[in-house]
């Protein structure tokens, strides 16, 4: 996807615009913790896990509702979808 300036195409850069990113390792406490705070400024989290994957990692829509009680959730169905029906060998 080009054309590029400073090895960033122009399409991701409009696409991105004043988007900002943070890598955590959720798997740790201190990750968890990071993500705590960050769901106290945010309105909406989108997760795309295997269902049961974020009770586990502890970042599940109750756990993350005690930080932000008016906080949304957006799962990607599609890809739940896709596993669902690849698990019953229709994909």
């Amino acid at each position: 996807m080009g054309p590029y300036f400073e090895e960033e195409s122009y399409s991701f850069m409009m696409a991105n615009r004043n988007k900002r990113g943070i890598r955590l390792n959720i798997k740790e406490e201190a990750g968890r913790e990071i993500l705590y705070d960050l769901v106290r400024s945010a309105d909406v989290f989108i997760e795309n896990y295997r269902p049961g994957v974020t009770k586990k990692l502890g970042i599940d829509y109750e756990t993350l509702r005690r930080a932000e009680p008016r906080l949304d959730l957006l799962l990607d169905l599609r890809v739940r979808t896709d596993r669902a029906i690849q698990s019953q060998g229709r994909l």
